[in-house]
C-alpha cells in the first residue's frame, strides 16, 4: 500500500502545485483586497 500511498500524495501535490502556480497572481491580489476591505 505504500506505492498506493506515495501515488495519491504525489497527485495532490501535483494538483496543488499546478492550481497554486497557475492562479496564484489573483489568488494572492484578490487575499489582498479581501484582507484590506
Amino acid at each position: 500500500m505504500a506505492i498506493f500511498k506515495t501515488v495519491i500524495t504525489g497527485g495532490i501535490l501535483a494538483a496543488v502545485t499546478s492550481v497554486a502556480g497557475a492562479a496564484s497572481a489573483d489568488t494572492w491580489r484578490y487575499a489582498f483586497e479581501e484582507a484590506l476591505d
